[in-house]
C-alpha cells in the first residue's frame, strides 16, 4: 500500500509550478498529442533507498529520477523563460513527438500533464566497490539481478493508441532488466522508478555507481553509499 501510495503521489506530482496551461478547461483539454512534455534526460539523481514488500517479493529499491530540458507541447508554456526560448522548446517538442509517433491522439488530455524522458536507456551498468554475493564480487555488473519499477507508455505510443496500455500511473510495471521489451523501455516516466535489489549475502554497505547509456544520448553516471539495513 505505501508502494502504491508514493508511485501515485510521484507520477501525479505536478510540474505546473513552473509549467502552465494556456488552453482548456480545469481538468482537461484537447490535444492531438497523448505526451505533453518530453524531458530530454542529462542529469542523473539517485534518490531514497528503502526496503519494502513489491508484489510478493522482500526487495530494496533505489529511487532514481533522470532530469533534463522540459519540451513544450503546443498548449504548455514557461513563466521562467523567454519567448524565444519557449518556442524553441515547441519545436523540440514537436521533432520528438514525430520521432514516436505521438500526432494524431486527438482527443483530451489531463491538466496535470504527461512527462516522459525522451530517451530510453539503452544499457546499464551498476557496480559496486565490494562484494554482493558469490557471483557479484567487487566490480562486476550486477543489472542481471535487478528488477525494476516503473512506468512506460512505450507500447501504447509505439502501437499507435491501438492497444490498451496494461498498467495504471498507480500500478506500475515490474519486470527483471534484462526481460523488459524494446517498447516497455521508451517513454518512461519523468517522474522516477526504482532499481529494486535483492538482499545481498556478503557485504551490506556498498558505494553503488550507476551507469545509464541512454539511447542516441548522454551517458549519465552517480555514484552513492547504501546500506542494506
Amino acid at each position: 500500500m505505501k508502494r502504491t501510495l508514493f508511485y501515485t503521489t510521484l507520477l501525479f506530482s505536478a510540474f505546473l509550478t513552473s509549467c502552465e496551461i494556456e488552453d482548456g478547461n480545469d481538468s482537461s483539454y484537447y490535444s492531438k498529442n497523448y505526451i505533453d512534455v518530453y524531458v530530454i534526460p542529462d542529469t542523473l539523481i539517485i534518490e531514497e533507498f528503502e526496503k519494502e514488500e513489491v508484489r510478493g517479493d522482500s526487495v530494496y529499491l533505489q529511487h532514481v529520477k533522470l532530469e533534463g530540458i522540459h519540451t513544450l507541447g503546443p498548449n504548455r508554456g514557461l513563466t521562467t523563460i523567454t519567448k524565444e526560448e519557449e518556442e524553441k522548446r515547441h519545436h523540440m517538442f514537436d521533432s520528438i513527438a514525430s520521432f514516436y509517433g505521438d500526432t494524431c491522439f486527438n482527443g483530451n488530455i489531463s491538466v496535470e500533464g504527461t512527462r516522459m524522458l525522451s530517451q530510453y536507456i539503452d544499457s546499464m551498468i551498476v557496480t559496486s566497490d565490494m562484494d554482493f554475493d558469490a557471483t557479484h564480487p567487487a566490480g562486476s555488473n550486477l543489472a542481471d539481478i535487478l528488477k525494476v519499477l516503473f512506468y512506460s507508455l512505450g507500447d501504447y505510443i509505439m502501437n499507435g493508441y491501438k492497444v490498451t496500455p496494461p498498467h495504471s500511473l498507480s500500478d506500475p510495471l515490474y519486470q527483471k532488466w534484462t526481460e523488459i521489451k524494446e517498447t516497455d523501455k521508451m517513454l518512461w516516466s519523468a517522474s522516477g522508478f526504482s532499481l529494486c535489489f535483492p538482499e545481498p549475502t556478503l557485504s551490506r554497505v556498498h558505494n553503488m555507481t550507476y551507469t545509464f547509456m541512454m539511447k542516441d544520448g548522454p551517458t549519465l553516471s552517480a555514484t552513492k553509499q547504501i546500506v542494506f539495513e
